[in-house]
C-alpha cells in the first residue's frame, strides 16, 4: 500500500521514528547524566561508611544526601530516582541513630513517605512502609503511631511476605504494652530501647587468636555468663541496628549497635573459618536483615553477615581469614 495515496500513513510513520528518536534522546541525554550523578553519590556514601561512626557530622551526611537528592530532583523519572530516594531514607535514619538526632529520624519517616507517594509501585513500597514502623517503635519510641502503621501494612498488603514481619512487629508492641500493666502492679518494668540518649555500642575484638574453642556464653555489655533464662525473659526485644568494622593490622574490631544489654553465645566453626554470634532476645533490623558486607583489605575478617535466626536471637557471622 503506497503512502503517497495514503497521508496519514505518513503521519504514522513520521510520528513512530519522532518517538523512537526521542525515547533515544532521553536514553543518551537524560539518563547518562542521571546515571553519572547516582554513581558519583554511591561513591560519597561507600567514602562516608569507610569513615568511623563516632568521626562522622552531621555536615558528612548532608554532603552525600545532597548528592543522591541531586538525582530525582534532576530528573523525577530516572532509573535511579527510587533507589535515591531510599539511600537518602536509610542515610537520615543512620544519622539519627548515629547523632541522636530526632529531626532526621523524623525526616526519614518523610522520605519514604515521599517515596510511596511519588513512585507507589516503586519495588522499595513494602520495606519502605515497614521501616516507618520501625522507626516509630525502635527509635522514636511512638508505639501508637508504630501499630498504626504495621496495621496499615497488613491492611494494604495481607499476602505480602513481609505480612510476617509486620504481625510480629505489632505482637512485640502488644506484649511491651501487657508488661508495662504488670509493672504498674508491682513488677520490674523490662528495659526501654533506645530513647534518643548516646550510647556506647558494644564491640567485639576479633584476632587471629581470638574465638578458637568451642562455643562460649557471655554478655555482650560485660562479659558475664550467660543466662539463657534471664534473657528469653526480656518482654522488649533489644534492637539490633547497626554493624560496623574497623580494620588494623594486629587486629579488627566489630561492632554491633543494641538497644540494650543482652546474653550471647560465640563458637568458631572451621571450613570455611568463621566465627558466629547469636545475640539472644533480640530483634534484626528489617534492612540489616540477610545483610552480608564485604571486608575490603583485611587479612584477618573478609566479610560480615547477619539474619534473624530465629524469633528472639540475632546471628552476626564473621568470615575470617
Amino acid at each position: 500500500m503506497s503512502t503517497a495515496r495514503h497521508p496519514h500513513l505518513r503521519y504514522c510513520a513520521a510520528a513512530c521514528l519522532l518517538a523512537v528518536l526521542s525515547a533515544h534522546a532521553r536514553a543518551n541525554s537524560g539518563e547518562a547524566p542521571s546515571l553519572a550523578a547516582y554513581q558519583r553519590a554511591q561513591g560519597l556514601r561507600q567514602a562516608l561508611e569507610a569513615t568511623p561512626r563516632p568521626q562522622r557530622s552531621s555536615a558528612d551526611y548532608q554532603r552525600v544526601l545532597k548528592a543522591y537528592r541531586a538525582v530525582y530532583h534532576g530528573d523525577p523519572s530516572s532509573a535511579k530516582a527510587d533507589d535515591s530516594i531510599v539511600a537518602v531514607a536509610e542515610l537520615l535514619t543512620e544519622e539519627g541513630r548515629t547523632l541522636h538526632s530526632q529531626k532526621a529520624l523524623n525526616d526519614a519517616i518523610g522520605q519514604y513517605e515521599f517515596l510511596r507517594a511519588q513512585y507507589p509501585y516503586s519495588q522499595y513500597r513494602f520495606a519502605a512502609l515497614l521501616a516507618e514502623g520501625e522507626i516509630y517503635h525502635a527509635d522514636l519510641g511512638d508505639r501508637d503511631q508504630a501499630m498504626a502503621v504495621f496495621e496499615k501494612f497488613l491492611k494494604a498488603y495481607p499476602k505480602n511476605p513481609s505480612a510476617t514481619q509486620a504481625r510480629d512487629e505489632l505482637a512485640v508492641i502488644h506484649k511491651e504494652e501487657a508488661a508495662e500493666i504488670v509493672s504498674v502492679r508491682g513488677a520490674k518494668p523490662a528495659a526501654p530501647g533506645f530513647s534518643g540518649a548516646a550510647e556506647k555500642p558494644p564491640a567485639f575484638d576479633v584476632s587471629a587468636a581470638d574465638h578458637d574453642s568451642a562455643a562460649s556464653p557471655g554478655s555482650a555489655a560485660t562479659g558475664a555468663p550467660a543466662d539463657a533464662e534471664t534473657t528469653e525473659a526480656r518482654s522488649q526485644p533489644a534492637s539490633v541496628t547497626g554493624l560496623h568494622y574497623w580494620p588494623h593490622p594486629s587486629n579488627t574490631r566489630i561492632a554491633i549497635d543494641i538497644g540494650d544489654q543482652v546474653k550471647y553465645v560465640s563458637a568458631r566453626i572451621t571450613r570455611p573459618n568463621r566465627i558466629y554470634f547469636d545475640l539472644r532476645g533480640t530483634r534484626l533490623a528489617s534492612r540489616l536483615r540477610e545483610k552480608s558486607i564485604t571486608v575490603k583489605d583485611d587479612s584477618l575478617l573478609t566479610r560480615i553477615r547477619a539474619a534473624q535466626f530465629s524469633s528472639n536471637v540475632t546471628r552476626i557471622v564473621l568470615d575470617v581469614g
